[in-house]
Parts: C-alpha cells; structure tokens; sequence
C-alpha cells in the first residue's frame, strides 16, 4: 500500500487530517504538501508509543504535541464558524497576515500582519484579547 492510500484511508476513517500549504494562487497551492494531523493526539501518543513524561522531557515532541493539540483544536472552531474558515500551513513563504499560537500568557504583537496569541484565548470570551490593547476590560 502506498503513502498516498494510507492518506486516503485514515482521512476517509476521519483520523487523518491534511492541512493545505498556504500560498498565494490555487496553482501554488496544489503544487505544495499538506501537513497531516492525526485527529487526536492521545491516539498519536499512543500510536507513537509515547507517554505523557517523555514529551514534557522533550522539547521537539512537545513543540508537535502542541502543534498538533492547537491545529485540532482550530479545526473544531472552523467546522462551527461562521463565515467559513479555512485552515493553512506555512513553510517560509511571505504571507497577509496571521496569527501564531504559543504556550505562555502573554498577547503579543510581532508585526503590524502577525500576533502571538497564546492558546488559551481561542477559549476567551467574545472578543478575546487584543494584541495592540491587552486583554479586554472584565465587567464586575
């Protein structure tokens, strides 16, 4: 069986999920490699023969666990959002605008096109943080 069958198979099984190369023309796009997913990281984990120690221990394996904990989780906000998004991967291209996940608390602003937001403000309240203004003011 090859690769390309293996993709069919876990994407038609809904545990594999390819993200398309973001680039700025559909021909550029189709030319370029999807990331994969799998849909769940503890099946990954688990997959992968690796417990909870060894990726708090390594920083590359929890760079990707993170990876792929933060692609999952804007995957399920996308399937509800309203208008459509879509989601894309970047590899050293020049781009409109963005954000970037991180892991620490803080809102920060890396450009006038990009932030660094950390993951917890997908859960936030309407209107979240803003990376020119900090967090939004909390009623009492």
């Amino acid at each position: 069986m090859s690769a390309a069958a293996y993709d069919r198979a876990l994407s038609n099984l809904a545990v594999l999920d390819v993200v398309p190369a973001w680039a700025s023309t559909r021909l550029k796009r189709l030319t370029k490699a999807g990331k994969r997913y799998l849909v769940d990281t503890g099946l990954a984990a688990a997959a992968a023969d690796v417990d909870e120690q060894e990726v708090v221990r390594d920083g590359d394996l929890r760079g990707r666990w993170f990876d792929a904990f933060a692609a999952m989780q804007l995957r399920a906000e996308f399937a509800t959002s309203s208008p459509r998004r879509t989601m894309h991967h970047l590899r050293g291209e020049s781009f409109v605008g963005g954000i970037v996940l991180h892991s620490g608390q803080a809102v920060v602003e890396l450009d006038d096109r990009i932030a660094a937001l950390p993951l917890s403000a997908m859960w936030a309240p309407h209107g979240g943080a803003s990376p020119r203004t900090g967090p939004e003011p909390t009623s009492a």
